[in-house]
């Protein structure tokens, strides 16, 4: 990274994200898209900030995109949510973020911490704020609803992936 493998975003990039971080509102965007897919019986928006997620990102880092949260049953079944930030809920396709994230394929991380520790593949207002799972603040996911009974056996018919609400 310290010989410049990215480096840098177009100024277009860097203008979407901010107008982004400007107008960036969780649950009015969750009260759009709930509302959109009314009567859609195959879509599902869950509102799930009664829920307290956990990250599962290590200490120190700055996208937290993956959090969890249990459920156990009385019957000793329990019931997994796996919350990963929805970065699409921001990025669309054919925006210049979409096109630089794209072209960039992944964030690249660097075991170099005296050099550059990081070359994101989304802008970091994006990656570290606005789709980041971070506590405290609403955030939209994509859910996966994964359900196991008491002997710990998947149970398919009883597990969903969603759209969802997380705080």
């Amino acid at each position: 990274l310290r010989r410049g493998a990215r480096g840098y975003f177009a100024k277009d990039v860097i203008e979407q994200a901010e107008e982004l971080g400007r107008n960036d509102d969780p649950a009015s965007e969750f009260a759009r898209i709930r509302d959109g897919l009314k009567g859609q019986a195959d879509r599902k928006f869950e509102d799930l900030r009664g829920k307290d997620f956990l990250t599962i990102d290590p200490p120190g880092a700055g996208d937290l995109d993956d959090a969890y949260y249990v459920e156990k049953h009385v019957d000793g079944s329990y019931t997994w949510y796996l919350a990963t930030a929805d970065v699409a809920a921001y990025i669309k396709p054919g925006s210049p973020a979409f096109e630089a994230a794209a072209l960039a394929g992944n964030t690249l991380y660097s075991i170099d911490k005296d050099g550059k520790p990081e070359d994101p593949m989304n802008h970091p207002v994006v990656s570290k704020y606005l789709a980041s799972l971070l506590a405290g603040k609403d955030s939209l996911a994509m859910i996966s609803k994964m359900t196991f009974d008491k002997t710990g056996k998947f149970v398919a018919e009883d597990s969903e992936v969603f759209l969802g609400l997380v705080h």
